[in-house]
């Protein structure tokens, strides 16, 4: 009689064991994968906020700066509107003395 078939061959034993470490490798590259993978995307988001932040200070800065305009244009504004008025003020003076 022969062998029973529950006893595996040698290269059998083999086969599985080659299956059970490939096995064991993907599960471990799948687990990698799955680690460096957030962790790139835990990188990317931080240069996200990075970038934003880097973006609202030059918009906080560009904003000081056109708010500051706007106070110099003010200025300038009434200082054109009271020499308008004294300009306007002047000519009303002429044409009085001019009617009589």
């Amino acid at each position: 009689m022969s062998e029973p078939e529950t006893i595996a061959s040698p290269t059998t034993q083999f086969d599985q064991a080659v299956k059970r470490v490939t096995d064991a490798l993907d599960a471990l590259d799948a687990a990698l994968e799955q680690r460096f993978g957030s962790a790139r995307s835990g990188a990317a988001l931080t240069d996200q906020v990075h970038v934003f932040n880097i973006d609202r200070s030059r918009l906080a800065c560009e904003l000081d700066a056109a708010r500051a305009r706007a106070r110099e244009l003010e200025g300038s504004n009434r200082e054109a509107v009271r020499r308008i008025d004294e300009a306007m003020s002047a000519i009303r003076a002429v044409i009085a003395a001019n009617r009589n």
